[in-house]
C-alpha cells in the first residue's frame, strides 16, 4: 500500500481535519469530508 501512496504527486493527498460528524453511520453526506477550521 505505502509504494501506491507514495507513487501520487502532492497536492493529491494532502490531511486535513474533517467534523467528528464522520464517526457516526446516522450521518451521511458529502458535508462531512469537507475540511473544517483548525
Amino acid at each position: 500500500m505505502r509504494e501506491l501512496l507514495d507513487a501520487l504527486p502532492e497536492p493529491h493527498l494532502l490531511p486535513y481535519e474533517v467534523s467528528d460528524r464522520v464517526n457516526s453511520v446516522r450521518n451521511n453526506g458529502p458535508e462531512l469530508i469537507e475540511p473544517v477550521p483548525s
